[in-house]
C-alpha cells in the first residue's frame, strides 16, 4: 500500500506541473488516482497483449508480472473496464509507429480543444 500512496503523490504533482503524464498500469485502479486523473485530457494507449506482454515481461521489479503471462493476462482484462472509464480518447498501439500514434494522439486532442495543442507541430517520420 505504501507504493500506491507515493504513486498518487506523484500523480498528483505530476498533474499539476507536466502538460503530460505517462501513469503506470496501476494508476487507475485505486479511486483516488481516477479522482486525479478525470481533472485531465487522460489517452488510453490500447495494444493487443501479446504484443504488451512482450514489451513488459523483460522488466525486472514487477511484481504483478511474477505469476507468468496467465495471471498477467487476467489482470490486464480485469482493468480494461477501469481504463476505459478513465480515458477521453483510446489509441490503438500494435503495430504502430510511435509518429503514427503520436499523430492520432494529437489530432484526437484538437479536437477536444485540449488546451496548449494548437501550438503544436504535425508529427511526421521526419522530426
Amino acid at each position: 500500500q505504501e507504493f500506491r500512496r507515493r504513486e498518487t503523490a506523484a500523480l498528483s504533482d505530476a498533474l499539476r506541473q507536466c502538460h503530460v503524464v505517462s501513469a503506470g498500469g496501476g494508476a487507475p485502479v485505486q479511486q483516488e488516482n481516477r479522482d486525479l486523473l478525470a481533472q485531465a485530457w487522460v489517452v488510453h494507449l490500447v495494444g493487443d497483449a501479446a504484443e504488451v506482454w512482450g514489451r513488459l515481461h523483460h522488466s525486472s521489479g514487477r511484481p504483478l508480472l511474477a505469476g507468468g503471462r496467465p495471471a498477467w493476462e487476467r489482470l490486464w482484462a480485469e482493468r480494461a473496464s477501469v481504463y476505459a472509464a478513465v480515458s477521453d480518447v483510446t489509441v490503438p498501439v500494435t503495430g504502430r509507429a510511435p509518429e503514427q500514434i503520436a499523430q492520432d494522439i494529437l489530432s484526437a486532442a484538437r479536437t477536444a480543444g485540449v488546451a496548449g495543442v494548437d501550438e503544436a507541430e504535425e508529427i511526421s517520420d521526419d522530426s
